[in-house]
């Protein structure tokens, strides 16, 4: 059995997958979403996908991490984990160690580290959503700095939003073209090239007979396979998919999303791109079944390191909550008021927090 683990707003994805064109593999996949998985009392035996990384809190990515490390250790290598919930590379630390080791010839920023790019376009985006970019191209610093200025005046929190240099891959006529391929466990499955003339490729808003042919020719032959494998490596990514484009013959990586739309209705009701679709799909069935191991049902159920946690938790947080308002309703007298309500304020801090 497989399961795959995804925030509960998200999961329509991999269950709309699962019911159409991965029918085949539904009986194979059980899709639990974190806020479930963190309060089960067991897990059993079985392949774990830890998707959706980006959109968990700190505290539950913690939670998380400490349930891969407890399968880990229960089961060793005789079950597959795919992604580390704190080891797997997010958007930011992608982008800037694929910089530093050569791969991207763009850089990247968070607004709030203190330093601007040096080269110019750029662009402002979220750095762990999948909206795409939050600007157009900004050409000149006077241009970033008032468009953060305008985040500040719209209220928009600076604190998730990073700086991408531009990395221009149109062809001689202007064509931008977005590689996508699946990482399944170090199984490479190109997925689509999207052509476009917008610079930001969201859809394949070209389509000729010509593209469909290069599509087609980039699923048949996996050429850039043995390079994303060495990427997602260097990630610490085992599932997801990558977004990419290409200059001078060289791999410019957009992004690795963790959480994947597997397949769209974009491709499989195009009739031009049919065959390419129904290649992909046989594939993903391919490293799914691969995946799916219950040779070692025997292994026996691993008990929930975070359940206890999640629930002591919760129960701070209400303690916290009553002690103020019972420290805010006590009938003191107004000259000591103040004083004597933050000593018990700090006494009840010192209790709470030491359970």
């Amino acid at each position: 059995m497989i399961y795959y683990l995804v925030t509960k707003p998200f999961s329509n994805t991999i269950r709309s997958f699962l019911a159409t064109w991965g029918k085949a593999l539904k009986p194979r996949v059980r899709v639990i979403p974190y806020h479930k998985a963190f309060r089960q009392r067991h897990f059993s035996p079985g392949t774990y996908i830890f998707s959706d990384i980006e959109r968990l809190s700190v505290r539950e990515t913690g939670y998380a991490a400490s349930i891969h490390d407890a399968l880990t250790a229960r089961w060793g290598n005789r079950f597959r984990l795919l992604n580390h919930p704190t080891r797997s590379m997010k958007r930011y630390e992608l982008l800037r160690t694929l910089y530093n080791a050569g791969i991207n010839s763009h850089n990247v920023f968070r607004v709030t580290e203190g330093r601007l790019p040096e080269r110019y376009p750029v662009f402002i985006r979220g750095a762990d959503d999948h909206g795409g970019a939050a600007t157009a191209l900004i050409h000149s610093e006077a241009e970033l700095r008032n468009e953060i200025d305008l985040l500040d005046r719209r209220g928009i929190s600076r604190e998730d939003k990073i700086i991408v240099e531009f990395c221009d891959t149109a062809d001689s006529s202007g064509i931008y073209r977005k590689y996508s391929a699946l990482n399944i466990d170090g199984t490479i499955i190109p997925r689509h090239v999207c052509s476009s003339r917008e610079w930001q490729v969201k859809f394949p808003d070209l389509s000729s007979p010509e593209l469909i042919r290069e599509e087609l020719d980039f699923i048949s032959h996996n050429g850039h396979r043995a390079e994303l494998k060495r990427i997602f490596a260097l990630a610490g990514i085992r599932y997801g998919r990558i977004d990419y484009g290409m200059r001078n013959g060289s791999i410019r990586v957009w992004e690795i999303n963790t959480y994947p739309r597997i397949a769209s209705f974009v491709s499989a009701e195009n009739p031009a791109r049919e065959r390419t679709h129904n290649r992909f799909i046989e594939k993903i069935r391919q490293a799914f079944e691969t995946l799916d191991n219950c040779s070692a049902a025997d292994a026996g159920r691993t008990k929930n390191p975070v359940r206890k946690e999640l629930y002591r938790h919760k129960a701070l947080d209400h303690a916290k909550y009553i002690g103020e308002s019972i420290l805010f309703l006590l009938p003191l007298p107004p000259r000591h008021n103040g004083l004597i309500r933050s000593k018990l304020v700090a006494i009840k801090d010192r209790i709470v927090n030491s359970q």
